[in-house]
């Protein structure tokens, strides 16, 4: 009995932590056209999604802003990975324009983006792979990047999807006048040409 009392407390406790943690990030997702699971009509290659910004984008090092965008827009493709039982979307950036900003900025590398399905919700966490932009400071052409992947924001899901952008590009070129790390905050429509847009698991 002391033996099996030994085993059961461990996993009473990790039970007791996984509650505390709330919902999770599923390992496999589809975009779908419904919040309905198993997705019933899921969204295939060539598929994109995207937007003009929502208000304004902005740029920050630590509680400075760095730039403001009063006009940009992102729109991103499926590709042949399109979700499902063993695999996560993968949306190639096609389109990441910067315009009417505080200071010169543009996009290098539009890399991908891969999603992720939030369990209990109809949200997806983003995660950006390769993604570079250029950010001219204090007259230097400071370049910050995703590297092999950065938690970019969420995916809101529903009748109009939004994401959310929030996140810390780190410096790869540039030099020390150029800041380690600036955050990036913006909101993006996010939803194809026709139908909303759901993240559901597979």
């Amino acid at each position: 009995m002391k033996h099996l009392m030994k085993a059961i407390v461990p996993i009473l406790a990790l039970g007791a932590l996984l509650a505390l943690i709330g919902p999770g990030v599923a390992s496999a997702t589809v975009l779908c056209n419904s919040t309905t699971t198993p997705c019933e009509a899921k969204y295939g290659e060539n598929t994109t999604f995207g937007g003009e910004q929502i208000g304004a984008s902005k740029v920050e090092n630590g509680l400075t802003v760095v730039n403001t965008c009063s006009n940009s827009t992102l729109s991103a493709t499926l590709t042949k990975k399109i979700g499902g039982a063993t695999e996560t979307p993968i949306l190639e950036v096609k389109t990441l324009t910067w315009e009417e900003c505080t200071v010169a900025t543009k996009t290098v590398n539009g890399g991908t983006l891969e999603v992720h399905a939030i369990n209990g919700t109809d949200n997806g966490q983003v995660t950006a792979i390769g993604t570079e932009l250029t950010v001219l400071i204090g007259g230097n052409d400071c370049i910050y990047g995703t590297g092999v992947g950065i938690e970019l924001g969420t995916i809101v899901g529903g009748l109009s999807p939004i994401l959310v952008v929030n996140a810390t590009f780190k410096r790869t070129a540039g030099g020390t006048k150029c800041p380690a790390e600036l955050r990036w905050t913006s909101e993006y429509p996010f939803r194809p040409i026709l139908g909303p847009l759901y993240v559901e698991p597979s």
